[in-house]
């Protein structure tokens, strides 16, 4: 992620894209990076919870941040939507989590999340409810506050809104709080909103204070070095190896996704538009339909309709012990042996920018 983003994280400009988890349920993303949903829909499971079984709090263990955190009950039981989300390692050594509080219920988020894409209206609705209670940053080699300033290209007077508050060897954690960004919430969100933005925004500094702290570990790092090996038949019925397609480039970008999901669907022409502007670089996408096993017709549907002409795989039989699916779409990065050479990217991002950053660095690498 370059230093762009991240500035505009700092300025609380927020992007909408999209991303939907496993368990076939929409989760409406507010930034513009590649995301994690599992802490997402463990909160959205536990605010579900009927008042009679409301839990007493619980305990989140976010790895690639290096925090544990123990929530009391009251951020479970929420008229709005309270949502933690990973953004992970933005400049080498520098992790970055942003918590997200959203005033309308989680069924409209929902509801939203499960679109290809919204109306502008529904956009302005959104953009207005979304509040920002504060981020936290974990930076290594005993750097401090005002390298975090210098690595994300941020004036100087965001130095003023960054608290440390824990160490883990030579990582410091700080929070950095974007509250006073909010002035406008009340009027935006309305008054109840407010007072539970507020609510939430004082007791998370408490909750965060009291965390357990570790050294961050990357999101999907334990799958490098992992080979991917398959025979299946693409949308058109013909045979596939894997090792035939991964050694015709130097990159496959493997794409899986489903119909169902709006995210996904939402980023087929552009992955489109990118594989043809790689090619000839060493560089091709390759999708597996999810559910193109029982929804052949849609799916070639869909990919004539976004003018997808990169290659479609049909799912095979153990496909997500093969390729492990944390959330729809999730992208793998293989050389032309199969062999995974860095974190799969979870959710689709709001340009598709970030995918070719990506890819580029890789190439460099190569």
């Amino acid at each position: 992620m370059n230093k762009r983003i991240l500035s505009m994280l700092l300025g609380a400009m927020i992007v909408f894209s999209l991303c939907a988890c496993g368990a076939k349920t929409g989760e409406l993303r507010t930034d513009s990076s590649q995301v994690s949903t599992q802490e997402a829909a463990d909160t959205a499971e536990a605010a579900e919870t009927s008042d009679a079984e409301a839990p007493e709090g619980r305990t989140e263990n976010y790895a690639e941040m290096g925090l544990k955190v123990d929530y009391p009950a009251e951020f479970d039981n929420t008229k709005g939507y309270f949502l933690p989300d990973i953004l992970g390692e933005v400049t080498p050594g520098l992790n970055f989590m942003r918590f997200y509080y959203i005033a309308m219920t989680q069924q409209k988020y929902k509801e939203l999340s499960q679109k290809s894409s919204l109306t502008e209206e529904e956009e302005n609705d959104v953009r207005n409810k979304v509040g920002i209670i504060l981020d936290v940053i974990a930076i290594d080699k005993g750097r401090g506050a005002e390298d975090i300033i210098s690595e994300m290209g941020a004036d100087a007077k965001f130095l003023d809104q960054i608290t440390e508050i824990g160490k883990a060897e030579d990582v410091t954690f700080y929070i950095l709080d974007e509250s006073s960004s909010m002035s406008g919430f009340e009027e935006r969100a309305g008054k109840e909103y407010a007072q539970e933005y507020t609510s939430l925004h004082d007791s998370l500094i408490e909750v965060l204070k009291k965390a357990e702290f570790s050294v961050p570990v990357p999101s999907g790092s334990e799958y490098i070095g992992k080979k991917i090996s398959f025979e299946t038949t693409d949308v058109d019925g013909n045979p596939v190896k894997s090792e035939e397609i991964f050694a015709q480039n130097k990159i496959t970008m493997l794409n899986v996704w489903a119909t169902w999901c709006g995210p996904c669907k939402g980023e087929l022409r552009g992955l489109g538009e990118m594989n043809r502007s790689y090619a000839g670089k060493g560089v091709a996408v390759v999708g597996l339909c999810a559910d193109a096993d029982t929804n052949l017709e849609e799916c070639k549907k869909l990919l004539a309709e976004n003018e997808v002409d990169y290659l479609n795989l049909l799912p095979f039989e153990g496909y997500e012990g093969t390729i492990p699916i944390p959330c729809y779409p999730v992208s793998y990065f293989v050389d032309s042996e199969g062999t995974i050479i860095a974190p799969p990217m979870e959710g689709a991002p709001a340009d598709m920018s970030t995918y070719e950053e990506y890819i580029d660095e890789l190439l460099e690498e190569k």
